[in-house]
């Protein structure tokens, strides 16, 4: 063996064994890193999906507490403002009645035909059916022209709600702002609220009807008025738009309808007699809805339960929509309010934060994965340096391993080709160690000296010469070995 192929064989075992380990370092630092990157996926999402299923469920829990308390305010402001409208109903009726029963307390004051140049003033008109002879009754009508002073004083100026009063005779006096609108003959006992409250004979809140004006949802507080002999006079009423009312109500929060938050009013018949989302058909006329039609359980249970005048609020879906709704009875009327917001309204500060949640995760991930490629190329040219270390130090290790071992496999091959005197070192022995040269050459095989110029020397040695031959002072008898092993400590320990 070579002292080349030794040392190849070395340094060969040497690169490889480093770099077998730098691979596998390497391999489980970019499995961490991987790992790592993998739980950040796992546990982002899991916080992002906790987060806002707990964001979720406290929003929901706020925000039918807001709704019920927005649904009985609202519900209490329109009795309040319906409670108003009674009482001024009340009031213009016991005024009609002291008109009629005591015409002598009262000087005339006659009232005007509608003028379209009062539009858009609260105006006293007077109006008759179309046949009557009003000149005929003109001095009873001017004593009920006294009417217009009590109308003038408890109107809401630029309101959309009407006062008036209509009498048995067929005509009625009027003050709105709807003067360019109103027609010159009309016949109050034919009109639905005048019908409506004389079948009752008691204050009455009207069906929703359709004004002469034209708005759609009027709604009248209606009360009749007597003679001196109990008889029904006429009948005395407040009209007004109940969207109008409605929107009035809300006004005082600083809510309006249409905003984000939705609602409706149901009748005692579960129709939605007002709503912010009104339906028009193809000749302009409103499509009143009647939910308890709606095919959906969880919907027809609350309508039962505004039906009953509970109070109450619930989650429904409808129109492919889901709402999170809360309602409460109006006492004035068999009536319910309610308002409604959409659940992904509600939800969406929660979708927002878990979609910050996924954000940031997506930064750290990409984060992480440059973080990776760097850490690759560092290994790479780590490694590269790493290797080229490895090298040049497995050559000089190489080399003081096998110098001695060559130096060794040459001095025992000179013995054993017989040349231990003169071509070898070990000749500084002479013939007196022969014995321990010859222990030594059995490790090199079959070995001949040449021993013909030594003469015969007694192989019986003494103990103490053997004793000396390996004492300290061998590093005189033995040089070589001692140079060798000298360099096998140094290096090995």
């Amino acid at each position: 063996m070579t002292k080349t192929s030794i040392r190849k064989k070395v340094s060969s075992l040497t690169v490889k064994v480093s770099l077998i380990s730098a691979v596998v370092i390497g391999m489980i630092a970019i499995a961490g890193l991987f790992v790592l990157r993998e739980n950040t996926v796992n546990i982002s999402g899991e916080l992002g999906e906790t987060a806002a299923a707990d964001s979720q469920r406290a929003l929901e829990e706020r925000m039918l507490e807001s709704l019920s308390v927005s649904a009985g305010y609202h519900a209490a402001l329109i009795d309040a403002v319906m409670s108003s409208y009674e009482s001024k109903t009340i009031l213009l009726a016991r005024a009609a009645s002291d008109i009629v029963q005591n015409p002598n307390h009262y000087t005339p004051n006659p009232v005007a035909p509608p003028d379209p140049a009062n539009a858009g003033i609260h105006a006293p008109q007077l109006i008759w059916a179309e046949g009557l002879d009003i000149s005929a009754i003109a001095d009873e009508v001017a004593i009920m022209g006294n009417i217009q002073e009590v109308m003038a004083t408890i109107a809401d100026k630029g309101t959309e709600v009407a006062y008036f009063i209509g009498l048995e005779q067929g005509y009625f006096i009027i003050t709105d702002h709807f003067s360019h609108q109103n027609p010159a003959f009309l016949d109050p006992r034919e009109r639905p609220w005048y019908q409506q409250t004389v079948s009752n004979n008691a204050l009455t809140w009207t069906d929703i009807y359709r004004a002469v004006s034209g708005t759609e949802f009027s709604i009248a507080c209606a009360m009749p008025f007597y003679d001196r002999d109990g008889n029904i006079a006429g009948v005395a009423a407040t009209s007004q738009d109940l969207f109008f009312m409605v929107q009035k109500a809300l006004a005082n929060t600083g809510q309006q309808a249409g905003d984000s938050k939705r609602f409706f009013i149901l009748n005692e018949f579960g129709t939605v007699v007002v709503s912010d989302n009104v339906n028009i058909d193809e000749r302009g006329k409103v499509v009143w809805e009647n939910v308890l039609d709606i095919n959906d359980p969880g919907l027809s249970a609350l309508v039962r339960n505004m039906l009953g005048r509970e109070s109450g609020v619930g989650r429904i879906q409808t129109f492919e929509k889901e709402f999170l709704l809360a309602y409460a009875p109006i006492n004035t009327l068999p009536w319910s309010f309610a308002v409604a917001i959409e659940v992904d309204e509600v939800f969406a500060p929660a979708a927002e934060s878990r979609a910050r949640i996924i954000a940031m995760t997506n930064d750290a991930l990409n984060d992480i994965g440059v973080l990776i490629i760097v850490i690759i190329i560092l290994f790479i040219l780590i490694s590269a340096l790493t290797l080229l270390v490895i090298g040049y130090s497995s050559r000089r290790f190489a080399d003081a391993l096998t110098n001695p071992i060559m130096a060794l496999e040459e001095g025992v091959s000179q013995i054993a080709s017989g040349n231990f005197i003169n071509a070898s070192p070990f000749g500084q022995l002479g013939c007196k160690g022969i014995r321990h040269v010859r222990q030594i050459s059995c490790y090199h095989g079959s070995i001949r000296p040449n021993t013909q110029h030594c003469r015969p020397v007694s192989l019986k040695v003494s103990r103490q010469s053997e004793r000396n031959d390996f004492t300290p002072a061998g590093h005189i008898v033995f040089p070589e070995f001692r140079m060798i092993f000298q360099k096998w400590r140094d290096y090995l320990f």
